[in-house]
């Protein structure tokens, strides 16, 4: 199985019904200035697109997504509660794919965190942040990631979804805070990328010939020889 780098994106969009997250364009691999979208206020959610242009060649099928922390400008990928949030207040994460049209539901996360603060449900498709600087995924925020952790997602995570490479410009991941109590400030920072797994188109090699036998095959139109001869035997 074949996969693309991990791309951080460049365009984003708000999710329907929900309230978008503030500065998203700070995810943006372009960025370089302050790297953190968030901030306050439950029911929030966004999406971000523009990680692939090319990278998924045409006819290729497509197995799976993976959502990882990578170092972007020197800003490390991850999402959870930052400083100003108090010790008793919460905020319950979730990552979702998004097709170019239909936001998948929750997937799975990887790269646990067990610091103390961080529970995770429903099959690790749930986060919840309870108190300051409790992040995912693990080693966030203070201690090694940015390093390709994966998020969410696996090599056949395909959030439910179909997927046509065509569209691939505007494939993405969403991220929700659906349930917060309190009032916490948190978020998403710069650096969190999506990879594509697939199946290139297979390559069929050309014939190949005993060039000890002559052979010819014409299956229309004719043969012109301008001088010369054509001998047949054996």
């Amino acid at each position: 199985m074949a996969n693309t780098s991990a791309l951080g994106p460049t365009a984003n969009q708000a999710i329907a019904g929900m309230t978008a997250f503030s500065q998203a364009a700070r995810l943006h691999r372009t960025n370089t200035g302050n790297d953190a979208s968030g901030f306050s206020g439950g029911n929030q959610g966004h999406i971000w697109t523009g990680c692939f242009g090319s990278e998924i060649p045409a006819g290729a099928t497509i197995n799976g997504f993976e959502i990882t922390s990578e170092t972007i400008n020197s800003k490390k990928g991850n999402v959870g509660s930052f400083g100003s949030s108090g010790a008793a207040e919460e905020a319950l994460f979730s990552f979702h794919l998004w097709n170019g049209s239909t936001l998948s539901s929750a997937i799975e996360m990887h790269d646990l965190n067990s610091s103390s603060g961080i529970t995770y449900s429903s099959g690790n498709t749930l986060v919840n942040f309870v108190g300051a600087n409790k992040r995912h995924p693990s080693g966030a925020p203070f201690g090694t990631y940015g390093d390709g952790s994966v998020m969410a997602g696996s090599p056949t995570e395909l959030g439910g979804l179909s997927w046509n490479v065509s569209e691939q410009g505007d494939f993405g991941f969403g991220i929700k805070v659906t349930t917060i109590v309190g009032t916490p400030t948190y978020g998403a920072t710069l650096g969190i990328s999506l990879k594509c797994y697939y199946t290139p188109v297979p390559v069929i090699p050309p014939p190949t010939y005993d060039k000890s036998v002559a052979m010819m095959s014409v299956t229309t139109g004719n043969i012109t020889i301008s001088a010369g001869n054509i001998k047949i035997g054996i």
